[in-house]
């Protein structure tokens, strides 16, 4: 009892001796040397402020347990200056470690001794005039002391003496409120920033709100107003906007009538509620009051807050150019000299590009490019020029260049750009794993919290709904940037993620949900691929593709962007006008003048769509909403209402080790996961050996033809495949659509062997097949083909006979020619590149050998200038949009002529499925693709017999009737290369799989109307 009492009388001697009266040494907290910092910081110089901040953070104050509350202070700042560098995930530590602290002491101001209950206005002439506007609003402006005194450490020894622990003596010291409070509102809104839809999952987030429930300033003090702020703001970053606003709106004022330092956040932050919602006018007043109050607050020790400032004026510019409003924004220019004056080179930069990027909107590249030289000029060899603010120099340029038309200048601006966002600063100090994309750092963190099951299936799907889908017209508005590094940036690992928490958390009974995002993985898959990742092939598809082929919001969205780029739409009419001319000429000449004049025409309509894809370019990189076109995505249920009677779909996705398939009709939908992925595989490529697949060039004896082994290969790939499911292929139906996924794009579903009628049969005699690289290509997209349009046939020089005899092309094409009137025999060299040329046929044979190459897109579908530019699958699928209906490669080589031994460009089943997606990317609907070459008689014979009926039904049909007609045919044996004759064999028939197999017919056409008996009379 006696040592009890000597240790309370102690701690009260203690209290008395450390009185604001007595004599000590007074430590200001943040230190003096901290706000010294700050020039740096609003400089640009991010690697020295950083160093000083760090230096600060060094010798701060700690307690028993941890440091103390101006480590808050420390910790946000050196996370401003990661944040602003692009190093996310550091950046995302120091505000954790701020906020970590707050938790700690989060009734810390309930400790300070406020000098005053009240707020006294601030002297006379204290309002700054700033040069941009002046507040409409009826406030006070307060006067805030530097630094009150803080109780720091415990007063009440007594729970220390009986439960036992460290005793920490009380002392008052000297700190900066409003500071502390700044960085915990700047932390608890860049945390937010970073984590995104995370934040709702965050448990710090939800401790913060919670603390924040609890009294954490003096009752019925002015201090609540900063409570209040701290408060919105948490909310806003747990997702609760609605009640997050009453508390910003209170926060506002102090006492209900004076700005503080927090006034400039509260307004700004209400400035992004309004924005998020569309209401411009409301948002627009929040920026505009949040810049006059950041530089209008009053204290002796207070630093304007110039990070806001610049955040409310880049968010008052944007909204200015959302909204639609004439002119440039009246407020850049003299905020911009005003930060000129003030030495504020980081908020001149960012008003420089606002400026340069309104200019450019209205068209005035002068000035526009101005305003980048500026720009550039002001962030000179600061570390900023490789942080956030250079990538949007570098964004900015590209814009501005691809307006001027120069793409060159333009690609590498915007390679840099997006360099910043997938990987970050080039800056050591700052450069790290995470780039400066807050949504790509946004599915890392929503990815990696679900591998680590940290969130359960139901709240993954949300989560990976929210940052996995495709940009909205919206975010295109907001943040074009963000959008592009999104598309352009894969996350397939992620996808897969989020396919793999559907199926686990409906146990695949709602099978609608898995469906759509397997369709989302596929179409990332293509997007990632592209060019600026899909974004100008959708304004391809959105400004050029037939009207029936279009959605109705895309349809709006070409009215809306022809009227808003009257270049590209006096463009667009010239090349309608091209277009016609040449429609009304022979697709192939007949003598030389017409050549000539041909040559011309299709170059001055290169030329048009040349100017056409740099003003694309400049749309890609605008705040313009546009749609992913192609490949479309359709609900499940559009798909099934679809599907004819006795249609059916077999769909599969492959993740990791897994591989789930599909069934659907327009009545149901199952699915099923394949028991033996691995297994299956071996299965695939012992069905393509038996078929006689070792090689591309590999020779077939005629005796193997007669082997049937490759029939129990065919039952039991099927019986692999199915088990599980509810398909039953002995059943009759009239057609089977496949989307296959990794290795089955090599498999020939067509030969698979199915038992019915007591006989097995392959399933090409059951029922139609076609396929589709991806589900929503299934369903029929415009018209059926035209019966009229020319057909166009690169024919291949066929080897017949031991002696190495060449067949005369010539003879082969009349034979096409007699099945096909009006085919046209194409040789080079042709009057303009392949990709110009091609446009004037409504379908194109080749019958050339064609292999892929490592680039997806780098091949030529033409064999025709193969030395030349111009013949690409990427020069299809620029402008001039629209290539041939029907296209047929019937030489087309794949990994399946090997049994894929050897995949050669990336994920098995990639080249098939880039190239389906390309060729069909470019307008193409109907694509006969071969996995192996034969190179024969065979080939031609089925290539001929499936285009002559393409015009009167469907291809799917037109495919069936050619393979069953060649399946019963003799066999040439003189004229089929890849067989090795004997010298007494008899000519089998081509039953054998080697013939008719390795094509595949990837279609999404409606069957034809009935034409009139009349009409096909006078055509036949």
């Amino acid at each position: 009892m006696l040592r009890r009492t000597i240790v309370v009388v102690l701690a009260a001697l203690l209290v008395l001796c450390t009185r604001p009266g007595a004599a000590q040494m007074e430590r200001r907290t943040p230190s003096t040397t901290y706000y010294q910092c700050f020039g740096l910081f609003y400089q640009g110089d991010y690697i020295d402020a950083l160093r000083g901040f760090e230096s600060e953070s060094r010798s701060s104050i700690k307690t028993v347990q941890s440091r103390w509350i101006d480590s808050i202070c420390y910790e946000t700042m050196c996370g401003e200056c990661y944040f602003h560098m692009g190093r996310l995930d550091e950046a995302l530590r120091r505000y954790t470690n701020a906020l970590e602290i707050y938790r700690q002491f989060p009734d810390w101001m309930m400790k300070v001794q406020f000098s005053s209950p009240t707020i006294r206005p601030a002297a006379a002439g204290a309002r700054k005039v700033v040069p941009w506007g002046q507040s409409t609003r009826q406030s006070t402006i307060g006067s805030y002391p530097g630094s009150e005194k803080m109780l720091q450490g415990q007063v009440d020894m007594n729970e220390v003496v009986q439960r036992g622990g460290v005793l920490t003596p009380a002392s008052f010291f000297p700190v900066t409120p409003h500071e502390i409070v700044r960085c915990t509102a700047l932390a608890l809104r860049r945390r937010a920033t970073l984590l995104g839809p995370v934040c709702k999952h965050d448990q710090l987030s939800n401790d913060v709100i919670a603390a924040l429930t609890r009294p954490a300033a003096p009752a019925n003090h002015w201090s609540e107003c900063y409570v209040d702020a701290e408060h919105g703001l948490a909310l806003v970053a747990g997702g609760r906007e609605g009640q997050a606003i009453g508390f910003l709106q209170r926060s506002v004022l102090a006492g209900g009538q004076f700005d503080h330092p927090l006034t400039c956040v509260a307004l700004l932050s209400l400035g992004h509620q309004s924005l998020a919602i569309g209401k411009y006018d409301d948002a627009s007043k929040f920026f505009m009051e949040a810049t006059y109050a950041a530089v209008n607050t009053y204290s002796s020790t207070y630093v304007p807050d110039y990070g806001v400032l610049e955040e409310a004026f880049r968010y008052a510019a944007l909204t200015h150019l959302m909204a639609n409003r004439k002119g440039v924004f009246p407020a850049l220019e003299p905020a911009i000299l005003w930060a000129k004056r003030n030495q504020l080179r980081h908020l001149q930069a960012s008003l420089l590009l606002s400026a340069a990027e309104n200019y450019a909107v209205l068209g005035n590249t002068r000035l526009a490019g101005a305003m980048l030289d500026d720009a550039r000029s002001v962030i000179g060899r600061r570390t900023m020029a490789t942080g956030a603010i250079g990538a949007r120099l570098s964004y900015v340029t590209a814009t501005l260049a691809y307006q001027q038309k120069r793409v060159s200048e333009g690609n590498a601006a915007f390679a840099a750009a997006m360099g910043y966002m997938q990987r970050g600063s080039s800056t050591p100090v700052f450069r790290g794993k995470s780039g400066g994309s807050f949504r790509l750092f946004h599915i890392g963190l929503a990815d990696g919290l679900y591998a680590s099951g940290g969130i359960t299936p139901r709240g993954a799907m949300d989560l990976f709904g929210e940052v996995l889908r495709d940009p909205r017209p919206s975010d295109w508005a907001l943040d074009p940037m963000e959008s592009l590094a999104v598309l352009m940036t894969p996350h397939h690992g992620a996808l897969e993620h989020w396919f793999e928490a559907a199926v686990e958390r409906s146990g695949v009974k709602d099978v609608a949900i898995a469906v759509e995002i397997a369709e989302r993985a596929r179409r990332h898959r293509f997007f990632t691929s592209l060019e600026l990742g899909g974004r100008l092939e959708s304004l391809r598809w959105i400004l050029e593709a037939a009207p029936d082929r279009l959605s109705r919001e895309a349809l709006l969205q070409r009215q809306d962007l022809l009227a808003r780029y009257p270049a590209y739409n006096k463009l667009w009419q010239q090349s309608q006008e091209m277009r016609t001319a040449l429609a009304k000429t022979p697709p192939k000449a007949d003598d030389r003048a017409a050549a000539q004049e041909q040559s011309r025409q299709l170059a001055a309509l290169g030329a048009v769509s040349a100017k056409q894809e740099a003003i694309l370019r400049e749309m890609s990189l605008r705040r313009e909403p546009a749609a992913m076109v192609f490949p479309p995505l359709l609900p499940l249920a559009t798909i099934q209402k679809s599907l004819p009677d006795k249609h059916a779909v077999m769909c599969f996705f492959a993740t990791g080790h897994r591989l789930y398939g599909f069934l659907l009709n327009n009545e149901r939908c199952s699915c099923w996961q394949v028991a033996a992925p691995q297994t299956l595989s071996k299965q695939i490529q012992t069905l393509l050996r038996d078929m006689g697949q070792f090689g591309a060039n590999h020779e077939i004896a005629v005796k193997d033809l007669a082997n049937g082994k490759w029939k129990q290969s065919g039952r039991q790939v099927l019986d692999t495949l199915l088990k599980g499911s509810p398909a039953d292929f002995s059943q009759s139906f009239d057609e089977l659509v496949i989307v296959p996924d990794g290795v089955l794009w090599y498999l020939p579903f067509e030969a698979l062997q199915v038992k019915a009628d007591g006989k097995m049969r392959p399933l090409i005699s059951r029922f139609c097949i076609r396929y589709a690289p991806t589900l929503s290509l299934c369903a029929s997209q415009g018209a059926g083909h035209s019966r009229s349009g020319s057909t166009a046939v690169v024919m291949a020089k066929v080897r017949a006979g031991e002696k190495g005899e060449k067949e005369d092309a010539a003879a082969a094409f009349e034979q096409f020619l007699a099945a096909v009137p009006g085919a046209i025999a194409l040789k080079p060299p042709t009057p303009a590149p392949t990709s110009l040329y091609a446009m004037l046929f409504q379908r194109l044979v080749v019958l050339e050998d064609v292999t892929p190459l490592e680039d997806p897109y780098g091949w030529t579908p033409m064999p025709l200038d193969r030395t030349k530019a111009g013949g690409t699958v990427a020069d299809w699928l620029v402008l001039p949009w629209g290539k041939p209906d029907a296209v047929v490669l019937s030489g087309f080589h794949t990994a399946a002529e090997d049994a894929f031994k050897r995949v050669r460009h990336g994920p098995p089943g990639n080249e098939m499925f880039l190239s389906a997606c390309g060729l069909m990317g470019s307008g193409t609907r109907t694509l006969l693709l071969s996995r192996w070459r034969t190179g024969g008689q065979s080939s031609l014979d089925l290539v001929r017999e499936f285009v002559q009926e393409l015009s009167d039904t469907s291809p799917a049909d037109a495919w069936q009737r050619a393979v069953l007609l060649g399946m019963d045919a003799r066999i040439n044996l003189e004229a089929e290369p890849r067989i090795k004759r004997g010298t007494t064999e008899e000519s089998p028939k081509a039953g054998h799989p080697f013939f008719w197999a390795g094509y595949m017919l990837v279609d999404c056409t409606p069957p034809p109307k009935a034409e009139q008996p009349a009409a096909k009379a006078k055509r036949q």
